[in-house]
């Protein structure tokens, strides 16, 4: 028979007595077993019912340790080779508005499987106000490099010539469209650097740019 001294969702301490079962024994009837809490954190799921009957196999619930919340990768083996631990992460989850959780790498994996040509990475993320929950899906960016007063667009902005590869964009020149090769740095989410061929205050085409060229007739629609 089991009983449980806690309910799914309260604070146990390391220690504390979760789970008490009563045993019947030839030698020593009726003599209680008492299941302590191996970490400090939450009861996040009991198993059974009171009054239910278990065995040495029958799990009985599940603990969930307070602290970081830790979220696994699968890095294609390209970037994998640029991460290490103690980079920096954001985790952003959909159902949690906000600003992205930060966080730190904290396990890099030391091969790549051969089935998916990825390779695991692990990182830790501060949750100070218990929004993230185990079992959640989220996008996460690691940080590589930084760069302080980078000069960056929209990545929406680049287009690349078909033979070379090389990106350019349109700027506004006046009443027309100018044609800028650049040199790009570090490439985020929806951003990316630019180390040369356009100037602070530069007005960079993002929509319609595919249907311009060099020198095409330009008129700037304002928002309002």
């Amino acid at each position: 028979m089991i009983g449980y001294n806690y309910r799914e969702g309260d604070k146990v301490n390391k220690g504390a007595t979760i789970v008490s079962l009563d045993r019947e024994e030839k030698w020593n009837k009726y003599k209680p077993v008492l299941i302590d809490a191996p970490i400090s954190g939450s009861l996040a799921e009991v198993y059974l019912e009171a009054g239910d009957l278990a065995t040495i196999n029958t799990p009985l619930c599940l603990v969930i340790e307070d602290g970081p919340i830790r979220a696994t990768l699968r890095v294609p083996d390209p970037d994998l080779r640029s991460i290490r631990s103690g980079m920096e992460a954001l985790l952003s989850v959909p159902n949690v508005e906000g600003k992205p959780f930060s966080g730190t790498v904290t396990r890099v994996a030391p091969f790549i499987e051969s089935e998916t040509r990825t390779g695991e990475v692990q990182a830790e993320f501060v949750d100070n106000d218990s929004s993230l929950m185990p079992g959640m899906y989220g996008d996460v960016t690691i940080v590589l490099d930084k760069k302080e007063d980078a000069l960056i667009i929209p990545a929406t902005a680049l287009i690349y010539e078909e033979e070379t590869d090389k990106p350019y964009v349109y700027i506004i020149t006046g009443d027309h469209a100018a044609k800028k090769s650049v040199e790009t740095g570090i490439t985020g989410l929806d951003k990316v650097q630019i180390l040369s061929g356009l100037a602070v205050g530069d007005r960079v085409v993002v929509t319609g740019k595919e249907n311009l060229s060099d020198g095409t007739p330009a008129v700037v629609m304002e928002d309002n």
